[in-house]
C-alpha cells in the first residue's frame, strides 16, 4: 500500500506535465519581436507577399483614379528591392489602374471596363521576376497555378440578363493557358470544338501539378476535359456529371467540390474523378439570415487539403471528413446572436476566414464569452488549424494568414505597422506559468497537508513513548 500511494505522486504530475504539453499548444500567443520593419515611406496599402514568401508588395493611392505606385520589399532585410510606376511604360495601355494585385509572381492590373462582371477587365500582367508584359488579350478572370508558372485567363458566360446588356456583346468565349517565363500561350480554346456547340460554365481549375480541368457544357449535360500540362497536344480526358456552374469550387488532385442552393437549401458535394462519381454530399445547418450575415453577399472558395480528405465550407464555418462523412470542426453561429440570446454564462463560437489560403491550414476567429447576471464580456482571439482533421496548430491574438499579411509558405507576416514577424509565434510563456502554477496548486496543498499530518502523527508517537 506504501508503495503504491507513493506511485501516485509520479501519476500526477505525469498527469500535470502532460496538461502543460497541450496548454503549450492551445494557449493564445502574442507575435514576439519582429524580425525587421519595413522601411516604408509616407501612406502606402498593403498587396501581399509574392510566391517566393520572401518579398512583399506594397502600393501608393487609395482611391480608383489615383496614380499607384508599387513597391517591392525584402521581407527579411525591410530593404526597398524595387519601385515601378504604374501601368508599366511598356504596357498596351496608359490608362491608369482602378487597382492592382499580387497574384503569386506577378502584378495584375485591372481598367474600368465592367470590373464587377469580369468583362474585359484586366489591362495588363507584368511578371515581377523578369520584367516581362505578359500578353493575355482581353480578359477578365484568371487562376494561377500553385506552383508553376503558369496562368489561365478567361472569359466565363454571363448569365442571360447581363448578356443583354449592350456593353456585354459580344463576349468571346475564350480561354488562354499562358507560360508567365517565355508569355507563350500554351493552350488556346475552344479550337475546332467551337463548331459541337461547347460552352465554358465555370472556372478552370488546376488539379495538382500536372491536370487543368475545364469544366463545360453542350447540349446533352455537363462535362470535365482534364488537360495533361505536360502533353497539351493530346486529347483531354472527358469526365461526364459535375456541374460546376457556381463560384464556390474547390479542388485537390483528384477530388473537386463545389457548393450549390443557399441557405438551408445548401448542399456541398464532392466528385472525385478516379472514380468517375459523386462520393459526397452533406446540406447545410445555416437559417438564411445567417448566412446572408456571414457571406455579405460573396461565396468564397470551398478549400479540400492536398490529400482530398478535409472539405472547409468557409460559407457554414464548417470542416468535413470526406471519406466517412464526420463533421470534424463547426465553428457555430454567433453572429445573429446578441449577448443577452447566448446560450450559457461562458461558451465561444467561431468563423472560418475566407481569405486565408495557406496550403493545408486554414484560420477562425474564435470568440470567448462570459455572462455573470448583467455584465457580459467577450475576447476574439485567431486560431490556425489543420485542414485535415481541425486540430489546432496554434492560436494567436491578431489574425496571422489572411491573403495580405501572411507569407505563402506560412512563415511570415507583417502587420499594419509594416513589422515583420516570424511565425509561429513563440509560446506565451508568463501565461503558460500562470496557468501550470494553478494546476500545481492542488497537488502541492495536498502535499503539504500529508507531510503536516505525518509530522503530527510522528510528534504524537514520540510524546506517548515518552
Amino acid at each position: 500500500m506504501r508503495w503504491l500511494k507513493r506511485g501516485l505522486w509520479p501519476v500526477a504530475w505525469g498527469v500535470w506535465a502532460w496538461l502543460g504539453v497541450g496548454l503549450y499548444r492551445e494557449l493564445p500567443r502574442n507575435l514576439g519581436r519582429p524580425v525587421c520593419k519595413l522601411q516604408v515611406q509616407g501612406k502606402q496599402y498593403p498587396l501581399g507577399f509574392l510566391a517566393d514568401s520572401r518579398r512583399f508588395a506594397t502600393h501608393t493611392g487609395a482611391s480608383w483614379k489615383e496614380p499607384k505606385d508599387v513597391s517591392i520589399w525584402d521581407a527579411e532585410t525591410g530593404e526597398l528591392l524595387q519601385k515601378l510606376a504604374t501601368p508599366p511604360s511598356h504596357a498596351k495601355t496608359s490608362d491608369v489602374p482602378e487597382w492592382v494585385r499580387i497574384v503569386k509572381s506577378s502584378l495584375v492590373g485591372f481598367g474600368n471596363e465592367d470590373v464587377m462582371l469580369a468583362l474585359n477587365a484586366i489591362d495588363w500582367v507584368l511578371d515581377l521576376d523578369n520584367g516581362r508584359i505578359i500578353d493575355i488579350g482581353k480578359c477578365g478572370r484568371f487562376v494561377f497555378h500553385p506552383t508553376r508558372p503558369l496562368a489561365v485567363f478567361f472569359n466565363p458566360e454571363l448569365p442571360a440578363p447581363l448578356n443583354r446588356r449592350k456593353r456585354s456583346s459580344p463576349r468571346p468565349q475564350e480561354l488562354r493557358l499562358v507560360d508567365l517565363v517565355s508569355g507563350e500561350r500554351r493552350l488556346t480554346w475552344p479550337s475546332a470544338a467551337a463548331a459541337d456547340g461547347v460552352k465554358l460554365v465555370g472556372k478552370p481549375l488546376f488539379l495538382g501539378d500536372k491536370r487543368l480541368a475545364i469544366p463545360t457544357k453542350r447540349r446533352d449535360g455537363h462535362r470535365l476535359e482534364i488537360w495533361n500540362l505536360d502533353a497539351l497536344d493530346a486529347a483531354p480526358q472527358i469526365v461526364e456529371g459535375p456541374n460546376l456552374e457556381c463560384e464556390s469550387i474547390g479542388c485537390s488532385e483528384h477530388r473537386i467540390a463545389w457548393q450549390t442552393g443557399s441557405g438551408e437549401n445548401s448542399q456541398t458535394h464532392v466528385f472525385d474523378l478516379n472514380l468517375g462519381r459523386e462520393i459526397f454530399e452533406a446540406p447545410s445547418s445555416a437559417s438564411e439570415k445567417e448566412m446572408e450575415v456571414r457571406t455579405a453577399g460573396w461565396e468564397p472558395m470551398l478549400r479540400l487539403d492536398s490529400s482530398g480528405c478535409g472539405l472547409l465550407n468557409p460559407n457554414y464555418s464548417v470542416l468535413w471528413d470526406v471519406d466517412s462523412g464526420r463533421v470534424l470542426w463547426r465553428g457555430g453561429y454567433g453572429l445573429t446572436q446578441s449577448a443577452k440570446d447566448r446560450k450559457g454564462w461562458v461558451g465561444s463560437y467561431a468563423s472560418a476566414q475566407i481569405d486565408c489560403d495557406t496550403p493545408d491550414r486554414f484560420e477562425a476567429v474564435e470568440t470567448w464569452y462570459c455572462k455573470l447576471g448583467s455584465w457580459s464580456g467577450e475576447r476574439n482571439v485567431s486560431t490556425v488549424r489543420s485542414l485535415r482533421d481541425g486540430s489546432v496548430i496554434y492560436r494567436c491574438w491578431r489574425l496571422t494568414t489572411t491573403e495580405r499579411a501572411g507569407s505563402p509558405n506560412g512563415r511570415w507576416m507583417v502587420d499594419e505597422n509594416w513589422n515583420v514577424y516570424e511565425l509561429p509565434p513563440p509560446a506565451n510563456s508568463m501565461l503558460l506559468a500562470l496557468c501550470q502554477s494553478i494546476l500545481a496548486l492542488p497537488l502541492i496543498l495536498l502535499w503539504l497537508v500529508l507531510l503536516w499530518h505525518r509530522k503530527r502523527r510522528e510528534r504524537r508517537l514520540a510524546g506517548a513513548s515518552a
